[in-house]
């Protein structure tokens, strides 16, 4: 082998295991979190964790920050559902919104998505199950991008001007000195 061509495979070789390497370090950290946010979502995970960091004195002053750790973790909860409805919401007034604009293939696979529970903690179910490796990532069908059989036609432009007012150079204000 030449020379230029061994170093070039040596550099080759050694950017690939730098990039084995990183991704495997990166993904060990994203797991670390994923973990760290599961503990603080399961029940009492937020009171523990907080005891964990504030390390009472004596059982005395634990005693005594029970309640309040309590307290806040109930309400974390009670907002997490607060905003779990509120989005709820926020896609039915979507669907809705979007129903005049959509064939009936869109409608279907729109409202197919939006009847989906909202999703639980990350690596959890939307009723706390664990998930496998396989459910943490949406059906094809809803992620971006084109369908898996390619680009479908989008079908002829919508009627009247755009959202916002006419494109440029059109309409009342054209040709207008100002």
């Amino acid at each position: 082998m030449k020379v230029d061509v061994r170093s070039a495979l040596v550099l080759l070789v050694t950017l690939l295991l730098g990039a084995l390497i990183g991704a495997l370090v990166l993904g060990q950290m994203q797991q670390r979190r994923l973990g760290a946010a599961r503990e603080l979502r399961r029940p009492g995970g937020f009171v523990e964790h907080l005891e964990s960091v504030i390390r009472p004195r004596d059982s005395a002053q634990a005693a005594a920050l029970q309640p309040l750790l309590e307290t806040t973790a109930r309400r974390n909860a009670e907002l997490m559902q607060q905003r779990n409805r509120v989005m709820r919401e926020e896609l039915d007034a979507l669907v809705e919104r979007l129903r005049p604009l959509l064939d009936a293939d869109q409608l279907e696979r729109l409202e197919r998505f939006a009847r989906r529970p909202p999703p639980g903690p990350p690596g959890m179910g939307p009723r706390g199950e664990r998930r496998g490796p396989r459910d943490a990532r949406p059906p094809r069908e809803f992620e971006g991008g084109p369908p898996p059989d390619g680009p479908r036609d989008r079908g002829p432009p919508p009627e009247g001007p755009p959202p916002g007012g006419p494109p440029p150079g059109e309409g009342p204000a054209a040709g207008t000195d100002h």
